[in-house]
């Protein structure tokens, strides 16, 4: 999310998934849970690419951040 309101960008990209933990803070116990958890909500997404490990914001989800 911090992401998104200072860049405006939906994804970003990591190159794979410990490198995701590192930029988040978040721990490598905790994250398979937490990821699994918000894209059960439909909140986020996750593909590998040529480019790394892509993590989205869903449309869905930004349109209701705005009536928050």
């Amino acid at each position: 999310m911090n992401h998104f309101e200072r860049t405006g960008e939906k994804y970003r990209y990591f190159r794979d998934f410990y490198h995701f933990c590192d930029e988040t803070g978040v721990g490598a116990v905790d994250a398979p849970p937490a990821i699994a958890r918000l894209k059960e909500e439909g909140c986020i997404y996750t593909r590998n690419d040529e480019f790394g490990w892509k993590i989205g914001l869903k449309v869905n989800f930004v349109e209701r951040l705005k009536f928050c």
